[in-house]
């Protein structure tokens, strides 16, 4: 202690030295942690740096024009298919509810006409689907979707008609979301609004759906489902197509009425002095060479049933293409 006491100068000085020393390490840890840290986003950044410089386009001036250049041809490919789908689909044409109603008796009098004219059997109380506005009219938000839905149905019918279909068995639809009411909000019966600035969603396109049922030959239905499918009035997406034979069983081995040249039991047989046709052309046999049964005496076993087909149909609106 004396000594302590009779060097108070050199005391002071260790001291000081001591607690420089130790802020001097302080600083060269921290200075050290720093570097490290420096380090590795150089590291992270210059490993980025490389990546870039060996991408393809590489990212400069040049290869930003060019790729804003393929965003601006990409879109107008796309708003010019847009705008060739919409010559692909029925106007909306605006309808007052019994304009509508009107128009539903009209389609139904000319469609009711055609199938009389080409032979094609309609169901009975036949209204295409619309039996609920015979005598009630719809909302007056639905009657212009419905008078385009109708146009739609009115071109299909036409089409099987045309095609040569036996008889419409079946026409159901599905309803229009403007023909359903709104659902009201849980607080007072008011409807749900979007906020402030919110807008719906654009949707490019909508879908109706209906179904139908016919019965047809092979032929008629490969040119109904043709003509359907590249009608240029209106698009339709054929989302289901069954296909049923009227006879589900084939005919048996020993069946003596598949025989050529046999009759059926009871029935006296007779020469035909009818020339032989083809039963799917219609074209005259030739006679048989070499002998054996004439062509007269041959039929078709298989390929002559007639189909039950069920078709599910999808109305497809397009949404209008944005202005040049």
């Amino acid at each position: 202690m004396n000594w302590i006491k009779l060097n108070k100068g050199l005391v002071g000085f260790l001291a000081l030295s001591v607690l420089l020393a130790g802020a001097l390490a302080f600083l060269v840890f921290r200075a050290s942690a720093k570097h490290e840290e420096s380090l590795k986003s150089y590291t992270a950044l210059l490993v980025q740096l490389n990546g870039l410089q060996r991408q393809s386009p590489y990212p400069d001036q040049v290869s930003l024009k060019a790729l804003q250049l393929q965003k601006k041809e990409h879109k107008e490919s796309i708003e010019e298919l847009q705008r060739r789908l919409n010559t692909m689909e029925l106007p909306l044409t605006p309808l007052t509810e019994v304009q509508f109603q009107d128009a539903l008796r009209d389609t139904v009098q000319r469609v009711s006409a055609k199938a009389a004219a080409s032979g094609m059997k309609l169901p009975e109380k036949f209204y295409m689907s619309f039996d609920q506005y015979q005598g009630a009219p719809p909302r007056r938000e639905a009657s212009s979707a419905l008078g385009r839905e109708l146009k739609a149905i009115e071109s299909v019918i036409n089409q099987l008609a045309d095609s040569g279909v036996a008889s419409l068995t079946k026409l159901e639809r599905s309803p229009l979301p403007e023909e359903v009411a709104k659902q009201k909000a849980a607080d007072g019966g008011k409807e749900p609004q979007a906020g402030k600035g919110v807008k719906a969603p654009r949707q490019l396109a909508s879908k109706s759906p209906f179904e139908t049922s016919f019965v047809c030959t092979q032929t008629a239905f490969r040119s109904a489902l043709n003509r359907i499918v590249s009608s240029k009035e209106q698009f339709f997406i054929p989302r289901l197509v069954e296909i049923r034979n009227e006879k589900d069983k084939g005919p048996l081995k020993n069946d003596p009425s598949s025989a050529p040249g046999s009759t059926p039991a009871g029935a006296p047989s007779a020469p035909s002095s009818e020339p032989a046709v083809n039963a799917q052309t219609g074209a005259p046999l030739s006679p048989p060479v070499g002998g054996g049964a004439s062509q007269a005496e041959l039929r078709y076993l298989v390929g002559e049933e007639k189909l039950e087909v069920t078709l599910s149909l999808e109305l497809v609106d397009f949404a209008e293409a944005p202005m040049k």
